[in-house]
């Protein structure tokens, strides 16, 4: 069990491919939005190859929580280093949730995939999957405030 704090570098990962699975159990403890900053988002796992949003791979996903969308999964898909997936509800406080995203191939097609607790996957196509090297994995980011919370069972795969 991790509490979640900004600038928390994990490890880094020498290679993340084409094909990848991040897991994690995530507990929330608060959703008080006086907790943020001015741009009311939290950070819960960011993977980077070092920058924050303009560049493929510099969120390669990442987890974050903003008040008036829930959970937002950020992720670099085709050409956009910043493509959005947001889960609503966010899961209850106080209780884990197993969240697993993953960007794996079936035949000629590459799909990212986000799926929450019990929750139907929501997926999307990646049109021309990349591979990334020294992927920083932080639990939290040191771009945004650490979201309130813990998380455990951190498990990522790569192919």
């Amino acid at each position: 069990e991790l509490e979640l704090k900004r600038d928390t570098l994990l490890t880094t990962l020498p290679y993340l491919g084409l094909q990848w699975e991040v897991s994690v159990d995530y507990k929330p403890t608060n959703y008080d939005p006086t907790n943020y900053d001015n741009r009311n988002i939290t950070n819960i796992l960011h993977l980077t190859i070092g920058g924050n949003i303009k560049n493929l791979g510099d969120r390669t996903p990442a987890i974050f929580y903003r008040p008036d969308l829930g959970l937002v999964v950020r992720s670099s898909i085709g050409s956009d280093p910043n493509s959005r997936t947001i889960i609503k509800p966010p899961p209850p406080l106080g209780e884990w949730t197993r969240i697993v995203i993953s960007q794996l191939r079936t035949g000629s097609t590459t799909t990212l995939s986000v799926k929450i607790g019990d929750a139907d996957p929501i997926t999307k196509q990646n049109p021309t999957p990349r591979e990334f090297s020294s992927v920083k994995v932080f639990a939290s980011d040191n771009f945004y405030p650490a979201q309130p919370g813990y998380i455990r069972r951190l498990i990522i795969k790569s192919q």
